[in-house]
């Protein structure tokens, strides 16, 4: 099994792509094709758009910090391959209450709980930490005849 991905990202626009290379090549070690399957370039999209409202929102009203990155594979008796991944996209800014309408933007939230199986956003005093699931479904990870 893969090690758990664990990254510290500075709050820069930057952050974003590097958050996407390192999600993919993570991926790819983990499910093994030179290609990622749809529900893993869905999760690195949520990923990416987590990151980025972390980086556009956090830190408004408080002194720009980092941005982590945690991803882990658990057992899921639900996927056919029988793992999920679990990401944790955490800043130690302050939540922003998105508005009840949005005009051109903020659709982030709303996008990133489309892209995987379940989200999550844990506000604290101490900052926001977006939690996504989503269980694996990798043709190279599904046993045949599942």
């Amino acid at each position: 099994m893969v090690e758990p991905l664990r990254i510290v990202l500075p709050c820069e626009a930057s952050s974003a792509a590097t958050s996407r290379r390192e999600m993919r090549a993570w991926l790819l070690e983990l499910c093994g094709p030179d290609q990622l399957c749809d529900t893993c370039d869905d999760l690195v999209f949520a990923v990416s758009e987590a990151v980025t409202n972390s980086i556009d929102h956090a830190y408004l009203t408080r002194p720009t910090g980092p941005v982590s990155l945690r991803c882990a594979v658990e057992e899921s008796p639900d996927a056919a391959s029988g793992l999920a991944v679990v990401v944790q996209v955490g800043d130690e800014g302050a939540w922003r209450t998105p508005p009840e309408d949005p005009g051109d933007r903020g659709r982030g939230l709303m996008m990133m709980r489309a892209s995987v199986d379940a989200m999550d956003v844990q506000v604290h005093v101490s900052g926001t930490t977006v939690v996504l699931r989503t269980d694996l479904r990798c043709p190279s990870l599904v046993p045949s005849g599942a």
